[in-house]
């Protein structure tokens, strides 16, 4: 097991962690959660060397994929940087790259009823996004309008916890109870429990996957909302 205690707050600079090799040659990885070695709960960063491949596998509880460099390909097309999957419990692939790409995913983390399919370009709508209609899980970047009205701040409106991800830029992040403010840059992973925050994009590249359980975000009125 690997960061599988969620009670306990979490902050790890992806750059400052080692790629591990998968079991398939030119596929590396870098753990953050994982509940077994090739099995269970995992969220990780991956990296998919050009021409390497993965064998077709099962999603018995789901995975979520954020493509964050490169092209990321299945059977069923071809994912640039920026697009967001879903697939749902019971769903098999068999992912490439014939270029090389870079991923972040979380593995067998659904509700056994989520069925809901998505595939999906974050980089075609700016703004805050909900990249998935029954689950609080947001993109939320630099929109025309926000960086000429400084309308760069999302809300959570009770506690919970929350995931993010800095996908690049800089991204501030204030604690509602305590006003302390912490400033993560590109490549940072973070996991609070029990949090209410203030998200604040601070740089006009700023990029940030946002994941919470039982809250939502207030949304600035500059943000698109997407389904």
């Amino acid at each position: 097991m690997l960061n599988m205690d969620r009670k306990q707050p979490l902050s790890l600079a992806l750059d400052d962690i080692d790629w591990q090799p998968s079991p398939l040659s030119g596929v590396w990885r870098k753990p953050l959660e994982r509940e077994a070695a090739e099995s269970g709960w995992v969220t990780s960063v991956v990296r998919y060397a050009p021409n390497s491949h993965f064998s077709p596998h099962l999603h018995p509880l789901g995975e979520e994929i954020l493509v964050l460099e490169g092209v990321f390909s299945d059977e069923r097309g071809d994912y640039p940087a920026g697009s967001y999957l879903r697939n749902p419990p019971g769903s098999s692939h068999a992912p490439f790259s014939l270029d090389g790409c870079v991923i972040f995913v979380k593995l067998n983390q659904f509700s056994p009823h989520d069925n809901l399919t998505v595939a999906r370009n974050t980089l075609l709508t700016t703004g805050l996004q909900r990249l998935h209609r029954d689950q609080s899980t947001y993109l939320f970047n630099c929109s025309e309008q926000s960086k000429a009205d400084q309308a760069r701040q999302v809300t959570m409106t009770q506690a919970g916890l929350v995931e993010l991800l800095v996908v690049s830029g800089t991204v501030s992040i204030t604690s509602q109870e305590t006003s302390a403010t912490t400033t993560l840059t590109a490549m940072h992973w973070l996991r609070l429990p029990n949090a209410q925050l203030t998200i604040t994009l601070t740089s006009n590249d700023a990029s940030v996957w946002i994941k919470l359980e039982h809250a939502d975000l207030t949304e600035p009125e500059s943000s698109a909302i997407g389904d």
